[in-house]
């Protein structure tokens, strides 16, 4: 079977988005004869520009998918690509497989948009789901959420490739603490984690020093934080994660899938210090087992108090570890993709 997988995001990028489109297609490439077709816009300043943008990659689309000859088209969550590829679907009788990341409707709330947008946005998520072959939920929430729309839907959670090679650092810093705090910070959705930190970073204790990981065009000078800029291998990008004594994600808004940095920093044995909005879509997460949370004007205490408990972090980095190689593998989800495909034939 030829499978074109279809992302709106650019996958030259590393956000949540080209992140899972790129596991993916690895995975395809095993058993098919698999193409990555995925937006290059990046102008996403306002409604006009998302329209426009999305416009214009429908056309793209219409063009590209013809052009490859494919049997089915794996969507991941491009909600806004879906209508030209329903329309091929039509006239060329593909199969469509859809990846749902997220609740859109729900996130639109959460970010308190207009009316007019969240009904533009329930329109959409409901026609996507309804009229897919076959449906892929990253989480339980999002399974039961959607699977009122279409039955033919399965979980299979963002997964980690433990198989990366990373350097592990056995003996951390016994100086100063070490707590990362990860971007990239030129996206919208990750600049209030560096909001909170410049913040308040006179409230941290004094032997914390943070480190922004990832781009970040926006620095302040002071000893209490380090900048590792761009990040290209992923490899280093691990092993930067496994040096850190935490790792803080201070979400405001809950995102409408799970967090890889989460599971990122968990796979490196890395504590995670973060708000209820943190962990959505993560199942099997629980407090002061394998992760800590705590509601936003909680954390400064929180990190003051629990960086120092060496008992604490080492149950927690241990517990994280073991939760992500049983049920975040890539090896057990793997398996679960191939044959949703396979069972589409």
């Amino acid at each position: 079977m030829k499978i074109a997988l279809v992302s709106g995001s650019d996958i030259s990028e590393d956000n949540g988005i080209s992140v899972r489109a790129k596991r993916i297609y690895k995975i395809l490439k095993k058993e098919h004869d698999a193409v990555i077709l995925y937006s290059y816009q990046k102008d996403f300043k306002n409604l006009f520009s998302i329209f426009l943008n999305n416009v214009i990659w429908n056309f793209r689309l219409l063009y590209l998918i013809p052009r490859h000859r494919v049997d089915a088209v794996y969507l991941s969550s491009d909600f806004l690509g879906f209508f030209s590829v329903y329309l091929l679907s039509k006239l060329m009788k593909l199969k469509i497989i859809f990846e749902v990341h997220g609740n859109i409707s729900e996130e639109n709330i959460n970010k308190k948009r207009p009316k007019i947008i969240i009904k533009i946005a329930q329109f959409i998520e409901k026609f996507a789901i309804k009229n897919s072959d076959y449906v892929i939920a990253l989480s339980q929430n999002i399974y039961q959420f959607y699977r009122r729309y279409n039955q033919n839907i399965a979980l299979v959670p963002v997964f980690i490739d433990e198989s990366i090679k990373f350097d592990v650092l056995t003996q951390k810093n016994n100086g100063f603490k070490s707590i990362g705090v990860i971007g990239p910070f030129d996206m919208p959705a990750n600049e209030y984690y560096l909001d909170f930190v410049y913040e308040n970073l006179d409230k941290f204790d004094a032997n914390i020093v943070f480190h922004v990981i990832g781009a970040c065009p926006r620095t302040i000078n002071s000893d209490k934080i380090k900048y590792t800029g761009y990040i290209d291998s992923y490899s280093q990008y691990l092993s930067k994660i496994n040096s850190m004594d935490l790792v803080l994600i201070p979400s405001k808004i809950s995102t409408s899938g799970p967090l890889n940095k989460i599971l990122e920093a968990m796979m490196c044995s890395t504590p995670v210090l973060t708000t209820p909005e943190g962990i959505y879509g993560i199942d099997g997460v629980k407090n002061y087992e394998n992760i800590l949370i705590f509601m936003e004007n909680e954390i400064i205490g929180q990190v003051n108090e629990k960086i120092f408990d060496e008992n604490i972090l080492s149950r927690i980095s241990t517990n994280a570890k073991k939760l992500v190689e049983y049920h975040y593998s890539k090896e057990i989800n793997e398996e679960k993709i191939l044959k949703i495909i396979h069972n589409l034939n």
